[in-house]
This record gives C-alpha cells, sequence and structure tokens, in this order.
C-alpha cells in the first residue's frame, strides 16, 4: 500500500504514522535526516517492537 491508497482507506493517524514510518523510516535520532534509515545509529526496529 502507498501513501495515497492509505489516505483514501483509512481516517486513523496511528495506521498513516505507522504506514509513514514503515515506507521512509526513521530518519536520523541524533542527526537533521527526518527520514530514510541511519547508518550510523543501529537501534531495535521500531516497527517491529510495537507488535
Amino acid at each position: 500500500m502507498n501513501a495515497c491508497e492509505a489516505m483514501a482507506t483509512t481516517n486513523s493517524g496511528f495506521e498513516l504514522a505507522d504506514l509513514d514510518l514503515k515506507l521512509r523510516g526513521p530518519g536520523e535520532f541524533l542527526g537533521t535526516r527526518q527520514a530514510g534509515y541511519a547508518t550510523t545509529l543501529k537501534m531495535a526496529n521500531i516497527t517491529d517492537e510495537i507488535d
């Protein structure tokens, strides 16, 4: 599912945020990038830990 499909099928902000996290990644915790996957800091996968 892409972002446009999600917007058309749900009105749950949590579901949209979860999909956004899966599609764009968490970004850098200690940097300036707001999207993408951090390469210097390895942590637990946030989306796997929620379930």
